[in-house]
């Protein structure tokens, strides 16, 4: 399989979980004022923290040498902290990543990134700043050529086809796992 092409088939094999991760969040109106907002922290953060211990724990710096500066779970607290919340959530255990599987949670996590921009634009408006309340976007928007890196690493990545199917696993579960989180915040504001 040609690895240069795994970032269209994960594309692809993702397309309809990332549609539903979309209408989620958007149906959620987590940028419709300050409130909601905190709300997306938090579930983002909930959602993101095993994930991030995961890759921690796999060394996924091996792979992706960029790892450690897209990590956003420090800043994520400290968004919450600005906004009143609770700083410590529930305990969660690190996610257990292969190399394949760490590909595909990173294939989404950077690919939530280019995502971010248009999301930073919208908590701008309520007041959010990369001092305040919006650190997370702030790292994650940076413009240091994560998403080219990681494309890199997904071309020269070199999966058969076991480990193709553990990468689009790894990616749909990484989606479904921010999907649900939302879906449960948003469901607790009702």
């Amino acid at each position: 399989m040609k690895g240069s092409d795994l970032r269209y088939r994960l594309r692809a094999a993702t397309a309809d979980v990332h549609a539903e991760l979309d209408a989620v969040s958007e149906s959620a109106g987590f940028f419709d004022n300050r409130a909601a907002y905190a709300g997306y922290l938090v579930a983002t953060l909930q959602a993101r923290r095993s994930i991030e211990l995961g890759l921690d724990a796999c060394h996924v710096e091996q792979i992706f040498a960029m790892w450690p500066a897209r990590r956003i779970i420090a800043a994520l607290a400290a968004d919450i902290a600005d906004l009143g919340g609770p700083t410590a959530g529930p305990d969660a255990a690190a996610l257990d990543y292969s190399p394949a599987a760490a590909l595909g949670a990173l294939y989404v996590l950077e690919g939530s990134a280019l995502g971010a921009r248009l999301l930073e634009r919208r908590a701008a408006a309520l007041g959010m700043t990369p001092e305040f309340g919006g650190r997370h976007f702030a790292v994650q928007t940076s413009r240091d050529g994560a998403w080219a890196a990681l494309l890199k690493v997904l071309e020269h990545a070199g999966l058969d086809a076991d480990g193709e199917d553990e990468c689009t696993a790894s990616a749909l579960a990484t989606f479904g796992r921010f999907s649900e989180a939302y879906r449960v915040i948003a469901h607790s504001r009702d």
